[in-house]
């Protein structure tokens, strides 16, 4: 089958595109609306056979419609609207149903087996926005964005995924592919005319070109390592010795009472951990019990935890109180995880007690009165990404597969450059610029790849 825009798709193992499909397309369980989704070329039909309207209605397109759902034995079985999008101006370029009921798990399982009876099969998982991908409404690159909005566990992560659904990502991978393409036609033409005073002149910036193209691929792949925070998240552990402030700024983070605080020391005897959006970044944060010298069995195997959970976690925040030096376990953590490791120096409001501060470093924070606690976020989120946060929101990789991508099409642009470099032919060059843009390509779904297909559609959710 070929699409209009994008080329030819070999479907993945999936049954053949001119059935009818139907699904659930709203979370099961009981609520107020479920919704049921059909798909081909014979969904009005399958859907008229169980509907029964208002005298002089008709199902038109566009339009949504009160009607009755009947069973197959003229039993009235519920009242719901029914939408009709006809092919090319549906999601997924077919026919398409939306009819909507009571969502009560019994009445839906029944309106779906009437419907199955009447002609349409039950959808595959991702099977709605595969078919929108072989028809061309979208492709590959925003299939995949509509997953990852499903998913999306923060309002950063849910902007990401628009961006990618809308088209952002594939207009710019479109944009460095006539790059790559304006490349590769100087290249062919230097092999082919290379005599003609005018192609000489052109393959003279052949290697300019593929260079700043390559400095955009790498810019662009530089970028994954915040992405895939937003898509993935991350652990970050609160260490450090008993009493300093670890579970004060734990529930200070968290904006609610989780841990038990007190001015005695070992009151954390086992981590406790939550999620929360950290800047728009999901991470699990892990309060620890404090690290030193165990007072009894209890707290001895607390440690042991809490050394568990700081060497499962991709970040460790430090904290020693304003004024006291930092001890052995301090040290030794700062040793031991070395770069995963953000000094911070807690209870800075006891400032003007102590008078001093300590060799902990990094940021000042007091989870008593919030001060640091901004500069804090933004530092843990800095860490993480290993990279300054952007001064203005720009486009993220998010997807490693993507990220995989365009790794493999920089690589290729610099081994062309290299080789022409080094003297070689056009010809040899031309081997690596058609690889990386094969590697573009695979983006956004323009080549043959039915295996890849098969791995991502099978991750959705049935109904889309």
């Amino acid at each position: 089958m070929t699409v209009p825009s994008r080329g030819a798709f070999i479907a993945f193992p999936m049954h053949p595109p001119e059935e009818t499909i139907v699904a659930l397309s709203t979370p099961p369980g009981r609520g107020a609306i479920g919704m049921i989704r059909l798909s081909g070329p014979d969904a009005l039909a399958v859907a008229q056979s169980i509907l029964k309207l208002r005298a002089n209605a008709q199902i038109e397109p566009g339009k949504t419609l009160l009607a009755t759902i009947r069973g197959r034995d003229g039993e009235d079985l519920d009242t719901g609207y029914v939408t009709y999008q006809p092919a090319g101006r549906s999601y997924t370029g077919e026919d398409v149903i939306e009819l909507t009921c009571h969502a009560n798990p019994v009445l839906v399982e029944r309106i779906l087996e009437e419907l199955i009876a009447s002609g349409a099969r039950p959808a595959e998982r991702g099977e709605f926005t595969y078919r929108a991908v072989l028809n061309g409404r979208i492709d590959l690159a925003q299939a995949e964005g509509v997953a990852d909005l499903i998913e999306a566990p923060t309002g950063q992560a849910a902007r990401a995924a628009r961006e990618q659904v809308r088209g952002d990502l594939s207009r710019r991978i479109d944009s460095m592919r006539e790059v790559l393409l304006d490349a590769i036609g100087r290249a062919e033409a230097a092999l082919e005319f290379g005599e003609e005073p005018d192609v000489a002149t052109a393959d003279c910036a052949l290697d300019g070109r593929i260079a700043a193209l390559s400095e955009q691929v790498e810019a662009f792949v530089a970028t994954y390592r915040r992405g895939r925070l937003l898509r993935e998240g991350a652990t970050v552990v609160l260490a450090g010795r008993p009493n300093a402030g670890k579970s004060s700024l734990f529930n200070r983070l968290l904006h609610t009472e989780r841990a038990i605080v007190d001015a005695k020391p070992g009151t954390t005897r086992d981590f406790l951990s939550e999620r929360i959006d950290l800047d728009g970044i999901p991470i699990t944060l892990v309060d620890t019990a404090g690290l030193g010298a165990a007072g009894d069995e209890i707290e001895r195997q607390g440690m042991q935890r809490s050394h568990g959970q700081i060497e499962k976690a991709d970040l460790v925040v430090l904290l020693c109180p304003y004024g006291d030096a930092l001890g052995e376990s301090d040290r030794h953590l700062l040793t031991a995880a070395g770069s995963k490791v953000l000094p911070v120096t807690s209870k800075s409001d006891l400032a003007g007690v102590n008078g001093n501060g300590n060799g902990t470093g990094g940021v000042f924070v007091s989870a008593k009165t919030g001060a640091g606690l901004a500069e804090l976020r933004h530092l843990i989120v800095d860490a993480l990404s290993n990279a300054p946060a952007p001064t203005q929101r720009e486009l993220l990789v998010t997807n490693a597969r993507h990220h995989e991508a365009l790794v493999a099409c920089r690589d290729r642009l610099r081994s062309a450059r290299a080789a022409l470099g080094a003297g070689a032919t056009e010809e040899i060059a031309l081997v690596d610029l058609y690889a990386g843009l094969k590697h573009l390509e695979e983006i956004t779904g323009a080549v043959p790849m039915d295996a890849i297909y098969d791995r991502i559609f099978s991750t959705f959710c049935v109904g889309k």
